[in-house]
């Protein structure tokens, strides 16, 4: 996708050129004069965090049990998902799992460095 983005962007969309300015330029902040254009690959990653999240959050919708069952889910929140024979969904499931994870899980421990706010 990224590709014809940046085929369209630099109009080589029928041959191959030469770019005037580094693809990475691009990102930046319209501020800082680039075309404040995103990475679609972190927007990817951040929607697949939220299938992860809405798996343990989910318990009763059908979708969820289905991918529990079909890929063997172990435990309420397990460190490791099981990727044998999985769809290219669950793959990618896998691979920001650890990051998703450590977004759902928040350790307390002994509440030392817990701060409280009253309503």
């Amino acid at each position: 996708m990224e590709w014809i983005i940046h085929s369209f962007v630099w109009g080589h969309t029928e041959k191959k050129g030469i770019s005037l300015v580094k693809w990475e330029e691009i990102y930046k902040d319209t501020k800082k004069g680039g075309l404040d254009f995103k990475k679609i690959g972190c927007h990817n990653d951040a929607f697949l965090m939220k299938v992860g999240f809405n798996i343990v959050k989910k318990l009763n919708q059908l979708w969820v049990q289905v991918l529990k069952a079909k890929y063997k889910w172990v435990g309420k929140l397990p460190s490791v998902l099981n990727e044998s024979n999985a769809s290219l969904l669950w793959k990618r499931i896998c691979r920001v799992w650890s990051k998703a994870r450590e977004g759902i899980v928040w350790n307390i421990g002994k509440g030392l460095n817990v701060d409280f706010l009253e309503r």
